[in-house]
């Protein structure tokens, strides 16, 4: 009469199922979100950046802590307009 209520997949089968089914979405999530990346504040920084001046891109590293006090002093050195010797 019950013919087979008892040949089906015990506990442990239905846990591996549910586990095997989290690690294919995982996957499949994963992979999509590697083909679709989503665009980031620092992609919309570069854009901005290849408008602007040398001295705003220095004034910008200060800014976020990328270079020191020292090292912008001598850059912004570096970038001020020097006279040319030997001309006039």
């Amino acid at each position: 009469m019950f013919n087979g209520i008892h040949t089906g997949m015990g506990a442990g089968g239905w846990v591996l199922m549910v586990l095997l089914w989290v690690a294919l979405l995982a996957v499949i999530v994963s992979v999509v979100a590697r083909l679709f990346p989503t665009t980031r504040s620092d992609a919309r920084d570069d854009v901005v950046e290849k408008s602007a001046t040398p001295s705003d891109i220095l004034d910008r590293r200060l800014a976020r802590g990328e270079i020191d006090g020292p090292s912008y002093d001598a850059l912004r050195a570096k970038l001020s307009p020097q006279p040319f010797a030997g001309r006039g």
